[in-house]
């Protein structure tokens, strides 16, 4: 599942020699089924509250997740969603080590998060590694052990240590700084258990807003058969309260708090593609959410789309040219193109 693709071209230099040179396609990003399926981040782009808990029902199970945050954090919400995410491929990157254990320079950690490398960037990354530290989550009945078929209960801050290296006193992330953090031994174990899903990360980033992401995050998960991760929907139907309760989004019972919170983020992925259309019904409390999904909305290995982004081939037609033809033949097309213009 994790290993890569090859794919070769060769050229004449001006001296006539052949020059035989690899076109690497990187195996796509993955995420956490227990973490974004269940969604512990908080899909607004900025809160204030410390806390959180919520009560739901799957298959006869009663399932419950509770967040506390630090005395002077907020809970994790927005840009956290982004930061977990690249922690969850880095750790895979690195090869799955069995403590969980990372380190990486905090201007490479903004590249994972595909955000800028400028000090705004590198004071929020502080304050996200600082919430998902400091948060304590408790999952009841819903955290999955796969491979025993069983369901068990959680407990865990997502990052579980961190120390990190600054020039000043105070703590401000510089351009020189490392970062040494341990993942929980809860998500180590899932992870390495093999419970992810594919995760298009260069999609996921080019999303306008910080609670877009995360809903495309969550949606994405809320498709797949927990139970059969091979399995997935192309609708989701919810009452649009428990959907709430889903997306971690305060609404003091009153659905039309929900629907106002997503309504740009769900504009936004059926603006790009992901998103065939969101249909609302009934009234009041009782309303519920359908969600539909492009049916031709196809997932294109990152590496692959850069490619064809060099010579200006726009993403809906790669997309396209993959469902078309396959991601081996494009990879082998862009190889010869490369190989022609140079």
């Amino acid at each position: 599942m994790m290993s890569s693709l090859h794919f070769f071209f060769f050229f004449f230099n001006q001296s006539g020699k052949i020059i035989i040179k690899p076109l690497k396609i990187l195996p796509r990003h993955h995420d956490d089924l227990n973490l974004s399926r269940l969604n512990l981040i908080v899909a607004l782009d900025q809160v204030e509250m410390q806390e959180w808990s919520v009560t739901s029902e799957f298959r006869g199970r009663i399932v419950r997740i509770s967040c506390e945050s630090g005395v002077k954090h907020a809970v994790p919400h927005g840009l956290d969603s982004d930061v977990s995410a690249a922690l969850i491929n880095l750790y895979i990157e690195e090869g799955m080590p069995e403590d969980g254990r990372l380190t990486v320079a905090a201007t490479a950690l903004l590249q994972l998060c595909g955000w800028h490398k400028s000090g705004k960037y590198l004071g929020l990354l502080r304050g996200c590694l600082e919430r998902l530290h400091q948060a304590s989550y408790t999952v009841s009945g819903g955290w999955r052990d796969h491979p025993n078929r069983r369901w068990t209960h959680a407990k865990f801050h997502f990052i579980e240590s961190l120390n990190f290296t600054t020039l000043d006193g105070v703590g401000r992330f510089d351009e020189r700084s490392m970062i040494v953090l341990r993942l929980a031994d809860d998500v180590v174990s899932s992870i390495r258990s093999g419970y992810v899903k594919p995760l298009d990360s260069e999609f996921m980033s080019t999303l306008s807003r910080p609670r877009t992401r995360v809903l495309y995050r969550v949606l994405d998960a809320a498709r797949i058969d927990p139970e059969d991760p091979e399995r997935q929907v192309d609708t989701l139907t919810f009452p649009v309260l428990v959907w709430g309760d889903q997306c971690k989004i305060p609404s003091d019972a009153q659905a039309w708090r929900v629907i106002r919170a997503l309504s740009a983020p769900h504009e936004e992925l059926i603006k790009r593609g992901y998103l065939a259309d969101v249909v609302l019904s009934g009234r009041g409390k009782d309303q519920t959410v359908r969600y539909e999904f492009a049916r031709d909305f196809t997932r294109v290995d990152p590496a692959l789309m850069r490619k064809f982004r060099e010579y200006g081939v726009a993403d809906g037609m790669v997309r396209k040219l993959v469902r078309d033809h396959g991601e081996p033949f494009l990879a082998e097309t862009v190889a010869r193109f490369a190989a022609l213009i140079a």
